[in-house]
């Protein structure tokens, strides 16, 4: 699933990265890689709003798209 398909309240950990070169490289800066845990806060109009790495994010829809991730069961 996506990261817009997670239902808010519910911790992901992210399996695959579907973006660009460029796009990848913000999302690694931002702390948001293959592996990484994260809490989805809210979906707003299509954005999400998570926490990682202790930080709140909104993600835009098409980036958050592109976000493969699984449910955290840790």
């Amino acid at each position: 699933m996506d990261l817009c398909d997670v239902v808010p309240g519910r911790d992901v950990r992210v399996s695959a990265l579907r973006s660009s070169a460029e796009v990848t490289r913000h999302l690694d800066a931002l702390g948001v890689s293959v592996g990484a845990r994260m809490s989805v806060i809210r979906r707003r109009r299509g954005d999400v709003i998570v926490m990682a790495c202790g930080v709140r994010y909104a993600i835009g829809r098409d980036i958050a798209r592109s976000i493969v991730v699984a449910e955290d069961d840790a």
